[in-house]
């Protein structure tokens, strides 16, 4: 908490609970989950797809997380982003066919 004088206060204050994290794999399957289930309530938000035609390979929110996770490690060439994605195997997920 920060006071008015601009210093921050007791770093116990708060809500403390050992279920939350700051990681970035938590971060991006909330936000996959989240858009898969808002994407499944809202089909009319899904791009148009043809009936015939190749299948995709990501699903929309699959694309959605991707491009979120590539924004906020701040790759802006897309390059870079498929680099930093193949480097660390061990950590990729299913939904990334990289």
């Amino acid at each position: 908490m920060i006071n008015f004088k601009g210093s921050r206060g007791d770093e116990n204050e708060g809500v403390q609970d050992r279920f939350v994290t700051n990681s970035l794999d938590t971060v991006a399957t909330a936000l996959y989950a989240t858009t898969d289930d808002l994407l499944r309530e809202r089909p009319d938000l899904a791009p148009w797809r043809p009936a015939v035609g190749i299948a995709p390979q990501l699903t929309d929110a699959e694309l959605v997380t991707l491009a979120m996770m590539q924004a906020t490690l701040g790759f802006t060439s897309e390059a870079r982003w498929l680099r930093h994605a193949r480097a660390a195997p061990e950590k990729r997920h299913a939904c990334r066919p990289i």
